[in-house]
């Protein structure tokens, strides 16, 4: 599954000095390359998922809020998840 093209508009916490693409600023943008993995609680709103932004190292992982994430990626993650859950049992 694909999960390329996702923008998310939380700060990743990054201070480069070239900063083309926006990341490390509050309220800018960047490309999320893949969803890894989640954590979370109960209820809207309660869930973050861990995050690859396209164009940096996996080191430079962060955890984004749901509510900062497209809709469309995260249903596609879950759905994913919900896969390999079922294929497993």
């Amino acid at each position: 599954m694909d999960l390329e093209g996702g923008e998310s508009d939380a700060g990743s916490g990054d201070d480069r000095d070239d900063d083309s693409n926006g990341a490390g600023q509050e309220g800018s943008f960047f490309v999320v390359a893949e969803i890894l993995d989640y954590k979370g609680g109960a209820g809207p709103g309660k869930w973050e998922y861990l995050c690859l932004s396209e164009g940096y190292p996996d080191s430079e992982k962060t955890w984004e809020k749901e509510e900062a994430l497209p809709e469309d990626l995260v249903r596609e993650y879950r759905e994913k998840v919900a896969d390999e859950y079922q294929a497993g049992r």
